[in-house]
Order: structure tokens, then C-alpha cells, then sequence
């Protein structure tokens, strides 16, 4: 008789012991990964030593400003009010991600020679303000809400017209703090993005792909929910639709960071109701270069070549006082010279506004 080799089947029993134990590390290693990268992504942001453009302590011989102070949940966070001289209205900014008020000085001086009092400050986790981080991408808004509960309660304030102007992560939260009660006239947003997870999901897209994503995207969900509760998913569009004020939303059509097809604002300008709402997509500009003149982007374009040089140069180790040396020689009002014709048309879209 012919003889035939004896089947081995594996028990049920194993195969649901494997494939459990596989899951299980597939959720306690993406659960520490996420949670590291966004830890860290969201880290303190520190404010660097040297700037191309503005800071305050360039133009503070001519413009005052008074310091305040203020809590956003158990965090205190710090700004300055400027031109308190000026009464047509107040202009609140927001900024964005990794960085701190400071970084937006060329705005503030524009909206203070143009008559209006400015209040800037630095969000939870940025330069002057507490915290160990940014906590997450909805946290602007949370910031912003209670920017605007202090102005309120402040009698030098609360009798001003109010207009927000917010850049990236500045330009979510002015967007979506319309969902709140508030007493906003008009909004200018820059490059922000319309929802935090679809803008994490973006993020992670570029750096890990889009199948690595898709397996990701539960732990960024846990991590976005986690990290606000009930405020985890605040839309920037629901803020716009819901407010029947002025909204001019400003997209670069090249913007690598915040993609004007994708999660940002601008890409979902058809699910927008709200009629006070126009829409600037502007050519040729990315993420950070939206503000300025042509001759301010192609004069940063020269200056960091001759600053890659210097670094090659040297290493990556270049001298402090030759560091310092070329910073002092840039023309920072030429660095940071905004687009004029664009600041122009939002200055008049706020004047019209609080009318």
C-alpha cells in the first residue's frame, strides 16, 4: 500500500494566540511611536538668536508696546498690546506653529502705522509663554478663545472693534475660533488648514507615506482626542459658515506645508455657505513667503545661499561673530517688506468690516 505523509494542522487556539500577540504589539509600538513623534513635534518652541527679518528690539525705539498677561486653561500666556495710541479697532494675530508673535513684527508694524491697535502674543508652548509644548494642532484655537475672553473683561479693550488675522496653525485658529462666542468682525487667514487630523494625517503622509498612514491614523485620532476631548475635532469650516462676518481665506497655490488641495482651508472652499467669504489663492508662493514682496523673496533667496555658503564653509560650525557679522549686514526691512498691493486689500476689507 502506498504510504502518505501524516498532516500537522496548527490549533485554532495557536493562531489566535499569534495573531493577538502581533496585534497587541502592533498597538503598543505604533501607540509609543505616535505618541513620541508628536511629543516631540509639538515640542517648546524657542526663539532663535538671529532673524532675517523684524523683531521687536528693531523697531522698539519708535513703537511701544505694553506686556499682558493671560490663562488658557493651566497655562499662563504672555503678548503685548502695540500703537495703544490708535482707536479704529484692534487687530488680534495669531501665529503659527514653532514659533511666537515675534516672528510676525513686519505685520504688527503695518497694521500700527495703518491706525490700528494691535494685540500679539505667544501661544501655549511658544517663546515667552508656559507650557512644554504646543499639545496639538487644535490648541490655537483654544489659545485664541481665550485671547478674546481677556480682551472682553479688559475696559481698555473690550470697546474696540475686534478683527482677527492668523498664519498656518494662527490661521486655523482664527477660523475655528468663530465657533465660539465671540464678537469678531472680519478675519484674514493665511495658509491654515481646515481640520487637526486631516492636517496630522497630511503631515504623516509626507513623512512615512500613505499606506503607513492609513495603519497609523487610529493612534493619530487617539492622540488628537486624548490631547482636546470635545474639542479635538473644531472645524475650521463649521467656525466660518457659522459666523455671518467678512472671511477672506489666503492660500499659496505652491504651499508645501499646509496643501491648498488637501487640508487646507482653501481646499474645501465648496463645503463653505458663508456669503461674507471671498478666497485668495495666490501663484507661486509657499507656506512662509505668502506675506512678502517679490523683491523680498528673491532678496532671501540670495541671502540664504550666501548663508549655505558660509556654512559650508565652515563646516556647519561658523564662527558666532561672523554669524552675527552677516545678520547685521541683511536689510531687514527689505527682508520682511510685505506685499503691498495684498496688505492693502485686507487693511480696506477691514475697514469696510467695522463700519
Amino acid at each position: 500500500m502506498p504510504t502518505t505523509k501524516k498532516q500537522h494542522k496548527i490549533p485554532v487556539k495557536a493562531i489566535i494566540v499569534t495573531l493577538t500577540a502581533i496585534f497587541t504589539l502592533y498597538v503598543v509600538t505604533s501607540t509609543i511611536i505616535c505618541g513620541y513623534f508628536l511629543d516631540d513635534f509639538f515640542g517648546k518652541a524657542e526663539m532663535s538668536e538671529y532673524s532675517s527679518r523684524l523683531r521687536y528690539s528693531d523697531i522698539a525705539r519708535d513703537y511701544d508696546r505694553t506686556p499682558i498677561s493671560f490663562q488658557s486653561g493651566k497655562n499662563t500666556l504672555r503678548g503685548y498690546i502695540y500703537g495703544e495710541e490708535n482707536t479704529k479697532g484692534l487687530v488680534v494675530v495669531s501665529h503659527g506653529l514653532g514659533g511666537g508673535a515675534e516672528d510676525y513684527t513686519d505685520i504688527i508694524k503695518y497694521f500700527v502705522d495703518n491706525g490700528w491697535r494691535v494685540m500679539a502674543y505667544d501661544n501655549t508652548g511658544g517663546y515667552n509663554s508656559d507650557g512644554d509644548g504646543a499639545v496639538g494642532l487644535a490648541q490655537s484655537a483654544i489659545d485664541l478663545d481665550a485671547a478674546l475672553t481677556y480682551i472682553e473683561n479688559n475696559s481698555a479693550l473690550s470697546s474696540l472693534p475686534k478683527v482677527l488675522i492668523g498664519h498656518s496653525w494662527g490661521g486655523y485658529a482664527v477660523s475655528a475660533v468663530l465657533n465660539f462666542e465671540h464678537d469678531v468682525k472680519a478675519v484674514a487667514e493665511f495658509s491654515g488648514y481646515a481640520m487637526p487630523l486631516d492636517m496630522l494625517a497630511e503631515f504623516a503622509g509626507r513623512l512615512i507615506g500613505t499606506p503607513l498612514t492609513v495603519m497609523e491614523y487610529p493612534f493619530l485620532w487617539m492622540y488628537n482626542t486624548a490631547a482636546f476631548g470635545d474639542k479635538a475635532g473644531l472645524s475650521a469650516i463649521d467656525g466660518i459658515n457659522g459666523a455671518d462676518i467678512p472671511v477672506m481665506v489666503i492660500h499659496g497655490d505652491k504651499d508645501p506645508t499646509v496643501s491648498a488641495i488637501g487640508a487646507g482651508i482653501i481646499a474645501h472652499r465648496g463645503e463653505i455657505t458663508n456669503p461674507n467669504a471671498q478666497f485668495v489663492l495666490i501663484e507661486n508662493r509657499k507656506h512662509n513667503d505668502i506675506f512678502y514682496s517679490d523683491r523680498a523673496i528673491e532678496y532671501i533667496q540670495e541671502l540664504n545661499e550666501d548663508y549655505n555658503d558660509l556654512y559650508e564653509q565652515f563646516d556647519g560650525n561658523i564662527p558666532h561673530e561672523l554669524e552675527a557679522h552677516f545678520y547685521n549686514e541683511i536689510d531687514k526691512a527689505l527682508a520682511g517688506e510685505l506685499n503691498g498691493e495684498l496688505f492693502g486689500q485686507i487693511n480696506e476689507f477691514f475697514e469696510n468690516a467695522i463700519q
